[in-house]
């Protein structure tokens, strides 16, 4: 018998025992009415802080009433991120208006940090310009400093404000819809 006298590998912060590393390629699509137990699970896997980072409250989880409702908003969309098949992270968005549309997003602890967020990000920006969404918008607490990372690691440039307490960014989409190939 031989003994690997290395240390295991680190889990990231947050992971449960026995989690390991994902052995499959993560996988970013449209978040459709079947992922409500798994955005269920992904809230129940969540540290409180991240729950309160996300929903701007404290909060436990959410009910599968409520991620129906985060997976298929009225009038918008969800994209959710899986890794072997289990959602480590959802974007949500939201019509304001006719021309701005709300972003919020959630990662799993343990997924945190690996790019999953700007990527949900970039993506929902991407189908906001496609959709004829003018501004994206999003809405943090004054120290969640992760999420300038966020967006500046998604390829997008924010107008940051304050209003009442909490830091609003509107990332205008005017340059990714420039981009986007014209129908003939």
């Amino acid at each position: 018998m031989t003994t690997d006298s290395r240390p295991p590998p680190r889990r990231p912060h947050g992971a449960a025992p026995g989690s390991g590393p994902p052995s499959g390629p993560l996988v970013t699509r449209l978040g459709e009415t079947h992922d409500v137990d798994g955005v269920t699970a992904l809230h129940a896997r969540c540290t409180p802080r991240t729950l309160e980072r996300r929903f701007h409250a404290a909060q436990h989880g959410v009910t599968p009433r409520i991620a129906r409702e985060l997976v298929t908003p009225t009038a918008g969309w969800s994209r959710v991120a899986e890794l072997d098949d289990r959602i480590v992270g959802l974007a949500v968005a939201g019509p304001v208006s006719t021309c701005e549309v709300e972003v919020g997003l959630i990662v799993e602890d343990a997924h945190q940090r690996q790019g999953i967020g700007s990527r949900l990000l970039h993506e929902t920006a991407v189908e906001a310009a496609a959709r004829g969404y003018q501004v994206l918008q999003s809405l943090t607490q004054p120290d969640n400093e992760r999420v300038l990372a966020t967006v500046r690691n998604a390829g997008l440039i924010a107008r940051m404000s304050w209003r009442d307490g909490l830091l609003h960014l509107d990332v205008p989409l005017a340059r990714i819809a420039a981009d986007m190939p014209r129908s003939a």
